[in-house]
């Protein structure tokens, strides 16, 4: 194959195609996940929420929509494979601060890659294939969105978000140890691990989150303590 017959083969409108292709399967993958294991409807909706507005946001920002959907999918699909990863090897999954608890420390970032090297890796890895693909979409996406299109469909699912965060019901922390909410377990922790940042203490910061009352936090158990539960 001579470098006319390649490059014939790796267009841009052909690598479109096979990117929304990909793309789409992941993202019905995700949605078939959601529906089964992510809890009940409103669980469901929050979550299909939260990622929907994620992606309007991204859209209003870079105007492309390949681009939103990629890095969407792919976000997604990391935070479920770190949540699952975190589940089998500490028995709970993926929470918000864990980002800070982990990460804000060089000796505990040390002693997650000589402790749980092969995962170290994969996170490594993941991250890796996550900046590549989105490179890759945002630079292959022809079509450009309006912005006031996409900051509309942003503003509609973050006030379905915070409708259905508040109508679910109250959220146990045994939720974190016994079931498989990798995706909106994740997300229902943001709003706690915004409000630490804020007031710095995660106990107190929990009667502000919007939402059910979370009782763990309540009981006096925060996920930095969770965290280090090995």
């Amino acid at each position: 194959m001579d470098h006319g017959q390649a490059s014939a083969i790796f267009t841009k409108p052909r690598l479109q195609r096979v990117a929304w292709v990909i793309a789409g399967i992941a993202a019905l993958g995700i949605g078939i996940h959601i529906n089964q294991y992510e809890g009940g409807a409103l669980d469901i909706l929050f979550t299909v929420a939260v990622i929907c507005a994620l992606g309007a946001m991204l859209a209003f920002v870079s105007r492309r929509p390949l681009f939103a959907l990629m890095f969407t999918t792919a976000l997604v699909v990391i935070i479920f494979e770190i949540s699952k990863a975190k589940q089998e090897s500490m028995n709970m999954v993926l929470h918000a601060y864990d980002i800070i608890f982990y990460f804000s420390s060089w000796s505990t970032v040390t002693f997650l890659i000589e402790s749980y090297r092969s995962y170290a890796v994969g996170l490594i890895v993941g991250l890796s294939a996550v900046i590549a693909v989105s490179v890759l979409a945002y630079r292959i996406d022809g079509a450009r969105l309006r912005r006031s299109s996409s900051a509309i469909a942003a503003a509609g699912f973050a006030i379905v978000t915070l409708v259905a965060a508040s109508a679910r019901d109250e959220r146990q922390d045994g939720s974190y140890f016994f079931d498989d909410r990798y995706v909106s377990s994740f997300f229902s922790s943001l709003s706690e691990t915004l409000a630490v940042i804020w007031r710095g203490n995660l106990v107190e910061a929990a009667s502000f989150a919007p939402g059910p009352t979370f009782t763990g936090a309540r009981n006096g158990a925060s996920c930095g303590c969770w965290a280090t539960r090995l």
